[in-house]
């Protein structure tokens, strides 16, 4: 198996950029679900930033909404393609369908619940064009009050006691001006890349349908091929976390969602023998534990995954073909990214 050595120092992000972007052509991907106020919100934020660029498409794919959404859109913004769906498709297929539909190989998915903010796109655009890349994210700030943010794009990624984790990192530990750096994954509510490397990694994968993980997964899978995902802080979008999840599911199917699409990443992409053996041995200590915490949700993600495990296994055998990193390496790669954004105690 062909092993490549991938740079995550904060020069080796940035070294093949070019000093400007040459050609401003992109494709903008918006998911919708009932999302009508907030595209009337946030859509004009976005068409002003692109008032001048000439090669530009805003594609809005609808997913079987039952609100108002597609005929304001009709009304309110004639310029959006759309995308309708006679059932509802989830966010990974209804994504995958407006990329595929896209004319240009930058493309960049947006929530209805993100709204950029002024000078996001050239920096973006300028990150794409090192050819070793396949994504960038933006500088996500989720605000809980619309006077306090936090940076959502920067995570710690690891793997513990046979489970695989991704946590944000309190804002005392962030440095004040983080670099252009590698970054595990880029979060889905804002995510730019190039179209021709996420049809090659078959985009996001509808085995965690209807939402959670699968820009994890796209992420992973993208690093095992040998391509980066980049932090671009100069580029900055603000998000409304949930906008549109938190009125369609309970918090308690959200979190039976997530904890289910964990074990399935890890079925379906987890190759190594060694960490697969841990997750077998530690799997009935983590329901226990779940359990006298209060967290009985867990066992129940856990059977819902076991019913979906066919399926992931299906996956798995596919990345064993395309894999050239290993996931030790991909590991080791992750705990090295934080040096680049967080303070260190001396």
């Amino acid at each position: 198996m062909k092993r490549n050595k991938i740079s995550t120092e904060k020069s080796g992000a940035t070294t093949r950029h070019a000093s400007r972007v040459t050609f401003q052509m992109i494709s903008f991907i918006i998911p919708n679900r009932n999302g009508e106020l907030l595209l009337k919100e946030n859509l004009p934020f976005l068409l002003s930033e692109l008032k001048h660029i000439e090669s530009k498409e805003i594609i809005v794919t609808d997913d079987f909404s039952t609100d108002s959404s597609i005929s304001m859109l009709r009304e309110t913004f004639p310029d959006v393609k759309i995308l309708t769906s006679d059932r509802i498709l989830g966010f990974s297929e209804n994504c995958n369908r407006g990329v595929y539909e896209a004319k240009y190989d930058n493309v960049m998915c947006l929530n209805t619940d993100v709204r950029v903010s002024p000078g996001f796109l050239n920096p973006l655009l300028k990150a794409l064009e090192d050819d070793t890349v396949f994504a960038v994210s933006p500088k996500i700030l989720k605000s809980r009050d619309n006077k306090h943010y936090i940076n959502e794009s920067l995570h710690k990624s690891f793997y513990s006691f046979g489970l695989f984790y991704h946590s944000g990192i309190r804002q005392d530990m962030i440095i004040e001006n983080p670099p252009v750096c590698a970054i595990p994954f880029a979060c889905g509510a804002a995510i730019a890349f190039k179209k021709n490397k996420f049809v090659e990694l078959h985009g996001f994968d509808d085995l965690y349908t209807p939402f959670y993980w699968e820009d994890f997964d796209l992420c992973y899978r993208a690093w095992k091929r040998g391509w980066k995902v980049l932090y671009e802080p100069n580029s900055c979008v603000y998000h409304l976390h949930r906008g549109t999840i938190s009125r369609i599911y309970s918090e308690r199917d959200i979190d039976i969602i997530h904890e289910r699409n964990r074990f399935l990443f890890l079925w379906k992409n987890i190759l190594d023998p060694f960490l697969m053996a841990e997750h077998i041995l530690f799997i009935p200590a983590k329901i226990i534990e779940a359990f006298f915490q209060g967290k009985f949700f867990f066992l129940t993600s856990f059977l819902k995954a076991c019913e979906k495990f066919p399926e992931a296994w299906k996956r798995r055998m596919k990345e064993k073909e395309e894999q050239k990193i290993s996931d030790r390496e991909i590991l080791g790669m992750y705990r090295d990214m934080t040096e680049n954004f967080v303070y260190h105690k001396k």
